[in-house]
């Protein structure tokens, strides 16, 4: 491998497995913890200083990749990930490019085993804040299954019968080969202009005592009533 190059192996057989992300199969959606993953030699990472000021990003989020291969087809996916202070890894948005279907989504272009090639991997479009000491996290791998169907890398349609084919996939980081993620960066990032003001802390409730007031027993409450009958009775026989 030469300088500016990152190469990997996908072996078709032993995909990404999904965790989070944009999905409707039964497994956990949303945002994730990625960190589980990182133990793996076929995903790639690119890794930002902490931002001491915060990011604030809201558009479209697009991957320039060059990479190469040396099978006739195969995938390549994106994550952007928020790398939090406690160490764990939250995805924000993913996405993949087929490369049989990189010029075109109804005609298939195989690819020539050893060229490089200059795609696009979209991530779609989010309004998202990377807070104080956060880093940015981008991913780069060719599956990520079940969200995304596993490439066999034969070129063939996915209802066609084939074996699996093992990829070298590369990615070039040169001065003339630029990989790169584009983001759209407001140009007023006032949102994170002043440190975060934290809540203030709800103080624990104080006991309050409230006397009860202690039950007449049955005997008493009679008497009183017996004595308020005697005093009416009195004051009619004196009005008349």
């Amino acid at each position: 491998m030469k300088p500016g190059e990152v190469q990997y192996i996908y072996d078709p057989a032993n995909p990404v497995p999904t965790i989070g992300g944009n999905t409707l199969y039964s497994i956990p959606c949303g945002p994730r913890d990625q960190s589980s993953l990182y133990n793996r030699t076929d995903i790639i990472s690119f890794i930002s200083d902490p931002f001491p000021n915060g990011l604030f990003i809201c558009g479209r989020l697009e991957v320039i990749l060059h990479v190469s291969s040396n099978v006739s087809d195969t995938d390549f996916t994106a994550k952007l990930v928020d790398v939090l202070p406690d160490g764990r890894n939250i995805l924000v948005q993913d996405g993949i490019i087929r490369m049989r279907w990189r010029d075109s989504e109804t005609t298939p272009t195989i690819m020539a085993p050893g060229s490089v090639y200059k795609i696009s991997v979209d991530l779609w479009s989010i309004c998202y804040v990377f807070n104080y000491g956060h880093k940015l996290r981008l991913d780069i791998s060719s599956s990520n299954y079940p969200r995304f169907s596993v490439n066999p890398n034969t070129g063939f349609l996915l209802n066609e019968l084939s074996q699996n084919l093992t990829a070298e996939n590369t990615i070039y980081c040169s001065d003339t080969q630029i990989s790169k993620l584009i983001i759209d960066k407001p140009k007023n990032q006032s949102i994170l202009s002043s440190p975060p003001i934290m809540p203030e802390p709800v103080p624990e409730p104080v006991p309050v005592s409230v006397p009860v007031p202690t039950p007449q027993s049955e005997t008493s409450s009679a008497m009183s009533l017996i004595i308020n009958i005697s005093l009416m009775v009195i004051i009619l026989c004196l009005l008349s």
